[in-house]
């Protein structure tokens, strides 16, 4: 199964409707950076670049943005849509 990530220091924008779309396809994302102070892009990368490194190499990780994401699906069905393009 595939892994989703999301880097978000507070609630803005859109993220509760990010949550309720995970919620309804049962998806459980990560969330990176929650409570830690904005500085910046740099850190978020650093962050999520981090993380990354925790990972076995061929694991599939979605990294997406919780203030303007909502899915659509649920995670074995964009997993399955991904494996066909056939992307190392």
């Amino acid at each position: 199964m595939a892994t989703v990530i999301a880097y978000g220091t507070q609630k803005l924008a859109y993220f509760d409707l990010f949550m309720d779309s995970c919620k309804r396809f049962d998806i459980h994302p990560i969330i990176l950076g929650w409570g830690d102070k904005w500085v910046g892009s740099g850190k978020k990368m650093m962050v999520i670049r981090q993380f990354l490194e925790t990972l076995s190499e061929d694991e599939i990780v979605l990294s997406v943005d919780p203030f303007d994401v909502i899915f659509l699906s649920r995670i074995d069905e964009i997993e399955r849509k991904f494996k066909k393009t056939n992307i190392p």
